[in-house]
């Protein structure tokens, strides 16, 4: 049986990370979460050993001549369940983005979260923050530093609102609250998805 291994550095300011990340995986146990099998420490890195995933989401999407609505309502399905089984463990994610979602295999269209570098255990009554993420998908409490909670954990599924030239200007439309959408992606999804993908955007937590 084939594994994937992650290596982390073992450098101070990587070690809690990495121990954090081993102790949370090493405790999920849920179909839309990456598998994961062991942990150990080398001199000079921390190596964490999951199951193999092979293909990433957008690449699976990227080889079909046609991608349906009711594809990506699977994939959203999917990925709702695995981030519900998560909060209700009391983990918020924190970098769920295109990258981190993975094919379980080469032919089914089952998908696992992974890569849990940054999430973190919620403690009751103490707030918590988040200094970490891709700029283009980083949610506007990270960019802010505000407390994050579980309504930190939406995601966006391909193309960015927030997207800018650069880094620097996709941050500032972020914590501005600039969002662009082409109107051309709108055109053939259905009401209800329309109404989820702005529901997602909504800016204050609910």
């Amino acid at each position: 049986m084939e594994y994937a291994s992650k290596f982390i550095s073992a450098r101070a300011k990587r070690k809690a990370s990495a121990l954090r990340e081993m102790n949370l995986l090493s405790g999920l146990d849920h179909e839309r979460v990456l598998y994961f099998h062991d942990a150990f420490e080398k001199k000079n890195a921390f190596i964490i050993v999951t199951e193999i995933c092979n293909e990433e989401l957008l690449e699976r999407l990227t080889k079909k001549s046609t991608v349906m609505e009711s594809d990506i309502r699977s994939c959203m399905r999917q990925l709702l369940e695995g981030v519900d089984y998560l909060h209700h463990q009391n983990i918020i994610h924190l970098d769920i983005k295109p990258d981190n979602i993975l094919m379980a295999d080469h032919h089914g269209d089952q998908i696992r979260i992974c890569d849990f570098g940054n999430a973190i255990e919620l403690t009751p009554d103490e707030a918590q923050y988040c200094k970490y993420g891709t700029p283009e998908f980083v949610a506007p409490e990270i960019v802010n530093q505000t407390p994050v909670s579980k309504a930190t954990d939406i995601c966006l599924t391909g193309v960015s609102p927030f997207a800018g030239e650069n880094d620097h200007r996709s941050v500032l439309n972020i914590r501005n609250y600039n969002v662009a959408f082409e109107e051309s992606m709108f055109a053939d999804l259905c009401r209800e998805a329309k109404g989820f993908i702005i529901k997602l955007l909504v800016a204050d937590r609910l």
